[in-house]
């Protein structure tokens, strides 16, 4: 299936907003080993802050028959992969993998900001090419405290 599937790239667009965010947000909280209620606020305003900075690009793997249908994507910038994502029955035909190659030097170090199972496995394939740095987006917008602590977002900002 590797080689079979053919994958069109593209930048994102907006109709592809809600895909990109609904499955970020699910597909992240599936690997932790904890749960929070404020998760989905918290993620939600990450991932705003986050695909808003100005070196930010999405990038889609999509059907090249049907630019519309999504086989995953990358959140990316020159040298950092931030999240990247594929469809379950699409994870075996190497569409990670490809959107890193594509897109990155896999000669020269990568950053993860998160790491996931796809980063792992590429990681594995270009023997220690990726390196995770969660702090390279910790501070994608300074935020205030208020009497001493962190204010927590509360609603949906998207």
């Amino acid at each position: 299936m590797t080689d079979d599937l053919k994958i069109f790239f593209r930048p994102n667009g907006q109709d592809d907003w809600h895909y990109i965010c609904d499955s970020w947000k699910k597909s992240f909280k599936e690997s932790l080993n904890f749960h929070s209620p404020n998760y989905f606020p918290e993620i939600t305003a990450y991932i705003n802050r986050l695909v808003n900075l100005p070196t930010t690009q999405l990038t889609m793997a999509v059907d090249p028959d049907d630019p519309d249908f999504i086989f995953g994507y990358m959140c990316h910038d020159a040298q950092s992969i931030h999240y990247i994502f594929t469809r379950q029955c699409f994870r075996r035909a190497d569409v990670a993998k490809r959107l890193v190659t594509e897109h990155l030097d896999t000669n020269q170090p990568i950053i993860a900001t998160s790491w996931t199972r796809a980063c792992e496995h590429i990681n594995r394939q270009y023997n220690g090419a990726i390196r995770y740095e969660p702090r390279q987006t910790w501070n994608t917008k300074k935020r205030k405290k208020r009497n001493g602590r962190l204010p927590t977002v509360t609603d949906n900002p998207a």
